[in-house]
């Protein structure tokens, strides 16, 4: 008896079949079966090749779409890092120097020169011998306070760049990348605090004198790496002088921190020149040369008032013209040699430039008695001149009020007890 036969479509029942048949048709199934389940072999071939160039893309130019993602997901983790939980963290970055996003906390004498001097480097000629590298500002924002420093500075530089005005700190941050904080030493803390800074954003600048490194990031909560102090004169408005910089986190191998110093140093570098610091107490040491700017025109106001008492046709326009410029011509020589010999690779004689300067006055001439007079009548010049230095040293670090004491007034004070 047939149990099943279907000729016309070739498929037969088992129960027709003999036991091996039977066995062959259950293997062909399983095969079928195994097929259909499993990837395609050709495929899965090309897959695992793919995965053998990826691991030899140094030996195999033959770079299949699988790698080549591979390739993309590591040059965008290059601009991030993992958390530990593996969340993606954005990584620290610097303003760029062509395209300067600038704001300033604070608009008073030293913030409004600190622009202008910036504004000049944007727009300075090419030809121009403090000029390094390109300079580009995207725009500037100044606090309203002072408000006629402000104002001036706007109605003076619009025309050369995009500058505004905001009454919110706040505001200064959202906007730009360096920051640079010019308030009273008395607000610096609590201006800071009131502030969001983005960590991987901002570099702070800080022209606080009295706020060290470790202050500034406790307010801010910036990164050392990404924290420095300044000191300048006004005269960095017209590129003259130099600024004094101590970046924080000197003795950091990490990129952050050498890529903040770097270019800092190469920014204030275009704006007449920069002396960078590794220690705060060094930077506290240069700090009083620029505190004798106030002896230097005392000593210059007194040479005018000699002249006007000892000269009778002199006006008092002439003689502060005159003792100036005298002053002007002799600093522009001792400062042009300088650079010169600095500038020169086999020149080593600037570090004594200031001893040849005053050897080469005329001997038995009236510069050199002068220097005499100052020696044995009067001491010397470091009788004179480091006591008032130490003394405001002291007062910057904290020590003293700075004030020396005077040793009439200490025996006045002794014969009348």
């Amino acid at each position: 008896m047939i149990r099943g036969h279907y000729n016309d479509n070739n498929i037969c029942f088992l129960g027709h079949r003999s036991p091996l048949i039977k066995l062959q048709l259950l293997l062909c199934c399983l095969l079928v079966v195994i097929m259909v389940t499993l990837p395609d072999p050709v495929n899965s071939f090309h897959a695992n090749n793919a995965n053998a160039n990826a691991n030899n893309a140094n030996s195999n130019t033959n770079v299949n779409s699988n790698y080549a993602s591979a390739l993309l997901s590591s040059s965008l983790n290059n601009n991030a890092e993992s958390n530990s939980d593996g969340t993606a963290t954005t990584t620290s970055t610097l303003p760029s120097m062509e395209n300067l996003s600038v704001g300033f906390i604070g608009c008073g004498t030293i913030a409004s020169s600190i622009a202008r001097g910036l504004s000049k480097a944007a727009t300075c000629h090419v030809d121009d011998v403090h000029s390094k590298n390109t300079i580009g500002i995207q725009n500037m924002v100044v606090s309203k306070r002072s408000e006629s420093k402000s104002r001036a500075l706007c109605d003076d530089l619009s025309s050369k760049l995009n500058i505004s005005v905001t009454e919110t700190n706040q505001e200064i941050l959202d906007a730009c990348d360096l920051i640079f904080l010019t308030v009273i030493p008395q607000k610096a803390a609590e201006v800071l605090q009131g502030l969001e800074f983005d960590p991987n954003r901002h570099i702070l600048v800080s022209l606080v004198s009295t706020a060290n490194l470790q202050d500034l990031v406790r307010d801010s909560k910036l990164d050392l790496s990404r924290v420095a102090k300044m000191i300048c004169l006004p005269s960095i408005a017209r590129h003259k002088g130099v600024a004094l910089l101590c970046c924080g986190d000197n003795d950091s191998d990490s990129d952050s921190a050498t890529s903040a110093r770097a270019f800092l140093t190469s920014l204030f570098g275009n704006m007449g020149g920069v002396v960078c610091l590794d220690t705060e107490a060094d930077l506290e040491a240069c700090m009083v040369t620029t505190c004798t700017m106030g002896p230097l025109y005392g000593t210059m106001k007194n040479q005018r008032d000699w002249l006007m008492r000892h000269t009778d046709s002199l006006s008092k326009t002439d003689a502060s013209f005159l003792v100036v410029e005298q002053f002007a011509g002799a600093i522009s020589d001792a400062s042009r040699e300088l650079q010169e010999q600095s500038n020169n690779s086999n020149s080593n004689g600037s570090e004594n430039r200031l001893e040849d300067l005053i050897e080469e006055q005329t001997p038995g001439g009236l510069n050199e008695q002068a220097l005499k007079n100052y020696g044995t009548v009067l001491g010397g010049f470091a009788e004179l001149q480091d006591p008032v230095m130490d003394a405001i040293l002291s007062r910057i670090r904290g020590e003293t009020d700075g004030s020396l004491n005077n040793s009439n007034d200490n025996d006045n004070s002794t014969s009348n007890s």
